[in-house]
């Protein structure tokens, strides 16, 4: 884990400027999942259902105190809508009635590597897998 110094973590620094004293705050970012970094639109009619699980405080604040606690108020989710033409419609019903929709998706796969402190460069093997595949 970083530095729980302020004075030694400029981006904690920041961070504890903008929570000091339990104050509210705004953040907002992209669901990183494979699904939602594929570039193709989902199609009309479609259900599609989210369920985001949080982690508990401890992971997810740095502090030199253990009570320390983070309440989410609200959440919202941003959906973009695209207006397809008639023509594009029917080209789609005609493709499913012939095959499924196909999402092809990108897996990300994350290694997690310990550098030890003082180290100026580590030698990493295996660092990629040779098998990339979409599904």
């Amino acid at each position: 884990m970083d530095e729980v110094k302020p004075q030694n973590n400029e981006g904690l620094k920041t961070r504890h400027e903008l929570t000091k004293n339990s104050k509210m705050f705004e953040v907002m970012g992209p669901i990183h999942s494979d699904f939602f970094n594929q570039d193709r639109f989902l199609l009309n009619n479609v259900e599609l259902r989210i369920k985001l699980t949080r982690q508990r405080d401890p992971f997810v604040l740095m502090s030199t105190f253990q009570n320390e606690k983070l309440l989410i108020l609200d959440a919202t989710l941003l959906v973009r809508k695209v207006r397809i033409s008639p023509s594009v419609l029917l080209g789609h019903a005609a493709a499913l009635e012939k095959a499924p929709a196909n999402y092809p998706l990108t897996r990300v796969d994350l290694k997690t590597i310990t550098i030890p402190a003082g180290l100026q460069d580590k030698t990493i093997s295996n660092l990629h897998s040779d098998k990339f595949k979409k599904d």
